[in-house]
């Protein structure tokens, strides 16, 4: 099915249209000693060497205030203390955004890093009777009275001794033996006791690739979100703000007394570093300027690298008591954490600058393990971890295994454990995580077998099904009005699909020689390709020559990959594989439509993968989603319609108003889902999955939804609804990825099915029209006030879509309606093929008008035909499910037609008027008329293709990929029982060597009916 083409505006005028498709489709001023600075009209004080940090005192230090991280001076108010450009703010909303009516902190103030004090290492740490309020804050009368300088003391004499001052070689030292590599909420580590208290420190070493596309929570007390209760008690420490990639460092925690909802301290936008290792750490210590106990009011702080970036004082909030923690997610894996961590150390106390740089330098796991040593014998550890990858620990620790965390505790009471399993996150919060790292992975899921052609079996007629699924879907008898002799009951969509075996084999036998001058068709205008276009994106049809209007990435070569297998033309698949992998790189300088190029390039790559296990393609895939990918980096997560491959710069058209196209925002889950399976990178997947995620926050009245969606919010812009150009391919992937399965989402794939079910509903009541005098059923599209009585050639995939949704309906919303929806599927499909049969050249137009005792009209607008396959395509879906031979008799009508007059000297071209016989076709040819229009019209002639919808789900390009509860399984041959059959057919010997496998039994047990890769990785 197709959409509309980004670079063309609406309405889709003839020039526009012709030139690619109609519409859219894809497209200090004032210091204080040393850590002073007025902040929002308040002055804060930082007091040297009290608290920030984690492991030593100095005695050298005056106690001139209750150790605390922050003193406010009289009037501060508690406010928020900032360094280097960063920020506290507070929340009563969402995590992370600022929500409208909410004050937010001003502006920060930077203040210059100073060298931090350096305590004697040999002196113990704060004892409880240090940590009083100053009404108990007295010396013991045998202290030394150096130790308590007079009041009058000029304040330079109050800093510590010379010696004190850090040695210059404390600098930071990353782990480098010992560290763990996290996987979402995949692989998370709980605490039977997370450290939670009014006085703690909790820090780590993270290393993230790059910027993840969602909060990536490193350690937490509590569940994500801010509806309050007892499991958002506690704390959050993680990277981003909600829904974002800024790079902010974040505490969040939630007062419950005050009913404030989430309150958070964060710093500034991308002060975590991406690509190397940093030390990041928080504290919560009493607040000194409320001269009251412990308790009563915090002080919150965070810190990189061992310097203190971001403080708030005047905090309250509810510690999650004797609760549970987690290491890697939220205690309700809503988020995780994708990257890896290392050397997790929680103590019972704010721990200073100082201190926390001593750790930092800790280094390889041997010295950490002597921090933590030094500093338990003050009983001030609460926990501390080094954390593992796969393999034994200690050299080789450190492993990119997300499946295989271990850990050595080495101090404190607080008890870790590995996760059992992997948890669901709540719906639609799943975290991408940062982006993968170039190349794939290590160990990936093997891929599935080889796509063999199939045997006819007479004995599955009898069975109920075809050679292609085992239950066709067929019309009840109550419904039943007539025979595909009768008019009214084609327009009706109630004539009867009870056919005979007989009936079915002289079909096939027919089909056969059919589908061979289908790819005879194929064969010529490949040929044409390779000799006048070889590498190019199009070959133009009448002049022979060649264009690269898609980046100059082969996408004619890439598009047909999967028909040339379909069709058994391996030879020139394997030749198109060698250029492919010697000669196509992705990372070209040049914008492309994120639409068209997933579902053409993406797509066309994953499949040839399927189809072949040849691993260049997913290679060359992981390359190109890598790419993708990166124009989801938007507020909503709703992506750009438009990327730079190389910069990663996304935008949308200016036409649209900078909206995203809805049938852009809902086409590329089939394909990004797929690779994450393939690979076993979960990223790909759940990044498109948000997309539709935020789409169903703002719900729409029948489930239907305008064209036009803001990449800032997910909301639509307009109120146009249509499943033509803009619209159509948002609402065929709802039933697919229900179809495709796999989603690792807390009711993942069925929120797609329920909302395909709504908007199904949607359809009937609201689009579907009769014309006059025929009584032909059409969707009509809606201007946001009332229907408008047209119906694109685009809208013909809605047969095909509806047919597929009433066969996988089991189970679901839309159980009571099988019957009423391949009703409709019938009643649609003849429509469409009455758009061919009406004119006079036999073939469709762009689109067509119903006006009342005309029935279809070809308005002078468009009159046109670009090759579209999307009636094919639906009489293709319709005769696998239900067997009926009259699709195929209609497909062959259409494909005389188009070989009669868009045949050209070097290939098909489009056809400039459908009512005119005299026009010769335009030198153009897009790629989707060997990956869609003939791939489909040859499965539906065909009786032994290899691709059932029982196995497979195509994408809106028509490109097949395995269904993941079908990932381990060859085509339609595990429920007949001819798996040995299939074995000895898969082992057979390749057409042509010198590819993966070629001329070589495939790997033990891949071929035939393998059993399924055990878990789902995506």
């Amino acid at each position: 099915m197709r959409n509309g083409d980004s670079e063309h505006k609406t309405p889709r005028a003839k020039a526009l249209a012709r030139a690619g498709r109609a519409g859219p489709r894809g497209s200090s001023s004032a210091t204080f000693m040393r850590y002073a600075c007025v902040c929002g009209g308040a002055t804060v004080l930082f007091l040297s060497g009290i608290i920030a940090g984690a492991l030593f005192f100095s005695p050298g230090v005056p106690a001139s205030g209750p150790p605390g991280l922050v003193s406010n001076l009289p009037g501060s108010g508690g406010s928020a203390s900032i360094r280097g450009g960063v920020t506290g703010d507070q929340l009563s909303g969402g995590p992370g955004v600022a929500q409208p009516g909410v004050s937010q902190l001003e502006e920060p103030v930077v203040i210059p890093s100073q060298k931090p004090v350096e305590p004697d290492l040999n002196t113990p740490l704060l004892k409880d009777e240090d940590r009083q309020p100053p009404s108990q804050q007295q010396p013991p009368a045998q202290q030394p009275p150096q130790q308590q300088p007079p009041a009058q003391q000029p304040p330079q004499q109050q800093q510590p001794p010379a010696q004190q001052q850090p040695p210059a070689d404390l600098h930071p030292q990353p782990p480098t033996d010992a560290w763990a590599s996290f996987g979402g909420t995949s692989s998370v580590l709980n605490m039977a006791s997370g450290p939670d208290s009014s006085s703690m420190t909790l820090a780590a070493w993270v290393y993230i690739a790059s910027a993840p596309s969602d909060m990536a929570v490193v350690a937490s007390t509590r569940a994500g979100g801010c509806a309050g209760g007892a499991s958002t008690n506690g704390y959050n420490f993680h990277i981003n703000e909600w829904g974002t990639n800024n790079r902010k460092l974040r505490l969040e925690w939630t007062d419950q007394s005050a009913g404030q909802g989430c309150q958070s301290l964060a710093t500034a936008e991308g002060a975590v570093p991406v690509g190397r290792w940093a030390h990041i750490a928080f504290a919560f210590g009493p607040d000194g300027s409320l001269g009251q106990a412990v308790g009563a009011g915090e002080t919150a702080a965070l810190f990189i690298d061992g310097k203190l970036v971001a403080s708030r004082a005047g905090v309250r909030r509810t510690p999650q008591a004797g609760g549970a923690g987690v290491i890697g997610a939220t205690t309700d894996s809503q988020f995780g954490f994708n990257g890896r961590i290392a050397d997790v150390l929680a103590l019972s106390m704010p721990a200073t600058e100082v201190q926390l740089q001593h750790v930092v330098a800790a280094g390889p796991a041997a010295r950490f393990r002597a921090v933590v040593k030094q500093a338990d014998a003050h009983s001030r550890v609460t926990a501390a971890f080094l954390l593992f990858g796969a393999g034994s620990k200690g050299a080789a620790g450190g492993r990119d295994d997300q499946s295989a965390v271990e850990f050595e505790v080495l101090a404190g009471p607080a008890k870790l454990s590995k996760r059992a399993a992997a948890q669901a996150a709540p719906e639609g919060s799943s975290d991408p995580g940062p982006e993968p790292a170039p190349g794939l992975p290590e160990n990936i899921p093997p891929p599935p077998p080889r796509a063999e052609r199939v045997a006819v079996e007479p004995d599955r007629f009898d069975a109920g099904g075809n050679q292609w699924v085992t239950r066709l879907v067929k019309l009840d008898p109550s419904r039943v009005k007539g025979t595909v002799d009768d008019a009214d009951a084609l327009a009706d969509g109630s004539f009867s699909d009870d056919i005979s075996k007989e009936e079915l084999l002289r079909s096939d036998e027919v089909g056969k020689g059919r589908a061979e001058q289908i790819k005879a068709g194929m064969q010529f205008v490949w040929g044409e390709y390779r000799s006048k276009a070889w590498g190019a994106d199009e070959l133009r049809p009448r002049s022979g020559t060649s264009q690269n209007n898609w980046g100059g990435m082969a996408f004619t070569m890439i598009d047909a990959l999967d028909t040339l297998w379909v069709m058994g033309m391996y030879d020139e698949f394997n030749e198109a594989t060698e250029y492919i992998r010697d000669h196509v790189h992705f990372g070209v300088p040049r914008t492309v439509s994120v639409f068209e190029t997933t579902i053409r390039g993406l797509g066309g790559l994953l499949s040839a993968y399927d189809l072949s296990g040849e691993r260049v393609y997913l290679e060359k895939a992981k390359d190109l989603g890598d790419r993708l990918a990166k124009s989801f980096a938007t507020p909503s997560g709703v992506p750009m319609g438009q990327i730079n491959l190389q910069s990663g710069q996304g935008h949308n058209s200016g036409w649209t108003g900078s909206a995203s196209i809805l049938a852009e925002v809902g086409t590329v889950q089939v394909e990004h889902r797929y690779l994450s399976h393939a690979t076993g990178i979960p990223y790909y997947g759940r990044k498109a999955e948000n997309a539709i995620h935020a789409l169903r926050k703002h719900p729409q009245p029948h489930g239907l939804y305008p064209i036009y969606i803001s990449p800032q919010t997910g909301q639509p812009t307009n109120r146009q609804i249509t499943f033509g150009a803009l619209g159509d391919s948002f609402y065929e992937y709802l039933v697919k990825v229900w179809v495709q399965g796999g989603s690792p989402i807390q009711g993942g794939d069925r929120v797609f099915r329920d909302m395909y079910d709504e908007a199904m509903q949607g359809l009937h009541d609201v689009l579907l029209q009769r014309s006059s005098p025929s009584r032909l059923q059409y969707v009509a599209d809606f201007n946001g006030a009332q229907p408008v009585h047209k119906m694109d050639h685009l809208v013909c995939f809605v047969p095909g879509m509806l047919a597929l949704g009433a066969w996988t309906a089991a189970g679901t919303g839309g159980a009571q309606h099988v019957q009423r929806d391949l009703q409709a599927a019938k009643a649609i499909a003849y429509t469409c093929y009455q758009m061919y049969a009406r004119q006079a050249t036999g073939i469709a137009p762009e689109y067509v008008d119903f006006r009342e005792g005309a029935d279809i009209v070809v308005p002078s607008r468009a009159p046109f035909y670009i090759l579209r396959p999307e009636a094919a395509e639906s009489l293709y879906v319709l005769h696998q499910l239900t067997g009926n031979p009259i699709y195929r008799e209609w497909g062959w009508k259409m494909w005389q037609s188009i070989d009669r007059y868009c045949k050209t000297k070097h290939g098909y071209g489009a056809f400039p008027d459908v009512r005119d016989v005299s026009r010769p076709a335009d030198d153009r040819m897009e790629s989707f008329f060997l990956a869609e229009t003939m791939k489909y019209l040859y499965m539906l002639q065909s009786p032994d293709h290899p691709i059932s919808l029982e196995r497979y789900v195509f994408n809106t390009e028509a490109h097949p990929m395995r269904r993941f509860d079908h990932w381990g399984t060859n085509a339609n041959v595990q429920d007949w029982g001819f798996a040995a059959k299939a074995a000895q057919a898969a082992s057979k010997p390749a057409p042509k060597a010198g590819l993966r496998g070629a001329g070589k039994p495939l790997p033990p047990g891949m071929a035939g009916a393998v059993p399924n890769v055990g878990s789902d990785p995506f």
